[in-house]
């Protein structure tokens, strides 16, 4: 295994963004189908930290992304893995966006079930935490200092974690998941669906 486990795409340098991708971004942190992640049943002080767009909405508002994430940010991948990668099915998972917010505001040790993680960094606090962790056995934890327009991609399989901001300022990424199949993914409603064929 390569360590650190991830590749970098500048997509800046690709001259791949809108002009405006970045007051875009942060005009939606204000949305109103912005939805708050709750770590238990009811919300609990400090969820408010961390809350999200789901697909749909991501869809709706960035079509330049939606395209890039199945087309060159795809083949990216692809490329970097060694092996044809797939968008997810369900297109409110396919991309979300994560706004952590507030000092104290992290996403814990995890690991994802698909395939492949990608994160493209629209916002980071410079200096002030929110920087991507790694961590495997018999490895030392690897600490990558996100910049805004870098797309980054990791083995989902591989613990991860978002170290907790020292600063008010948002922090902010999509989060796209690739999977190994078209088929063998988690099941999508006909409303959530997304086909190949008709992208």
């Amino acid at each position: 295994m390569n360590w650190p486990p991830h590749f970098v795409l500048d997509l800046n340098d690709q001259n791949a963004l809108p002009h405006d991708w970045a007051v875009q971004v942060h005009a939606a942190t204000h949305a109103p189908e912005r939805l708050i992640v709750r770590s238990g049943a009811d919300i609990a002080p400090g969820d408010e930290k961390f809350s999200i767009l789901e697909g749909t909405d991501v869809r709706a508002r960035f079509d330049w992304l939606w395209r890039l994430y199945l087309g060159p940010i795809r083949a990216f991948v692809a490329d970097r893995f060694g092996r044809p990668v797939y968008p997810a099915n369900r297109i409110s998972s396919a991309i979300t966006l994560n706004i952590l917010e507030g000092i104290g505001a992290e996403t814990d040790w995890h690991t994802d079930a698909n395939a492949v993680t990608g994160v493209f960094y629209a916002a980071v606090p410079v200096g002030s935490g929110g920087e991507l962790e790694f961590r495997h056995p018999g490895c030392p934890i690897a600490q990558i200092h996100p910049r805004a327009g870098a797309f980054i991609c990791f083995p989902g399989s591989i613990e991860h974690r978002v170290v907790p901001l020292r600063s008010p300022e948002p922090r902010l990424a999509f989060v796209m998941l690739f999977y190994d199949s078209a088929i063998d993914q988690p099941f999508a409603s006909l409303d959530d669906r997304h086909e190949l064929s008709v992208a």
